[in-house]
């Protein structure tokens, strides 16, 4: 992967960012967990693990055999092929001028954080932790779409662009465990930086040797 590719994850506590670099823990929580919690900085998201919109114009409901207007999209949830997932943000400061746009709504996500820079090394980590574990899983790009205007199938990738700003890169399970699932790739000292987020701007601005574009 390129040199100017970075993945971002912020902590709320010092301790779990600690556990990420000693232990290379990845704490993987349930789709129903990030569409049930609230909170104010875009960790959770009702629409999470949605399987199809229909905008209301564009779909029909009956009840008893009688057609009936609503009045907002219709939202599906069907069984996903994927039950637990762990999300970092990825800059790519060599795509295009767009992408070094870095939102001042990173700070809000925990007091630490930390960049990956080499994620070749990452992947290599992580692909052997799970092939150990056996868990099916998928990983790649979140995809983002205007819950105003969408309407059809959904998938584990997709979120609505309200969250566009996170530029999130998606690890995702299939498990039948109900619970968060821990993977454990082993000591990442050699490939993460760990700073405080009071320091996000000149981290981010320092890291890949470019300056990114705050707003």
């Amino acid at each position: 992967m390129s040199e100017y590719l970075l993945f971002f994850r912020g902590f709320k506590e010092e301790v779990f960012a600690d556990n990420f670099i000693s232990s290379g823990e990845m704490f993987f929580n349930t789709y129903e967990f990030f569409s049930t919690v609230d909170d104010d900085v875009g960790v959770g998201d009702d629409w999470e693990g949605l399987s199809h919109v229909f905008q209301k114009d564009r779909a029909s409901v009956l009840i008893n055999g009688r057609e009936v207007s609503v009045a907002s999209p219709i939202r599906l949830k069907n069984n996903s092929d994927f039950s637990h997932l762990y999300s970092f943000s990825t800059f790519d400061f060599m795509d295009n001028d767009s992408s070094k746009i870095i939102s001042n709504r990173f700070r809000g996500l925990g007091e630490t954080g930390i960049v990956i820079c080499d994620l070749d090394k990452f992947f290599s980590l992580f692909i052997s932790a799970i092939e150990q574990r056996g868990i099916k899983w998928s990983a790649r790009p979140v995809k983002y779409y205007d819950p105003d205007n969408y309407s059809g199938e959904l998938d584990p990738f997709m979120k609505q662009n309200e969250y566009e700003w996170q530029k999130e890169y998606r690890f995702a399970l299939k498990d039948p465990a109900k619970e968060p699932i821990k993977i454990y790739l082993g000591d990442l000292s050699e490939i993460v930086k760990k700073f405080s987020m009071k320091d996000f701007k000149n981290q981010m601005s320092t890291t890949n040797k470019m300056e990114a574009v705050f707003s």
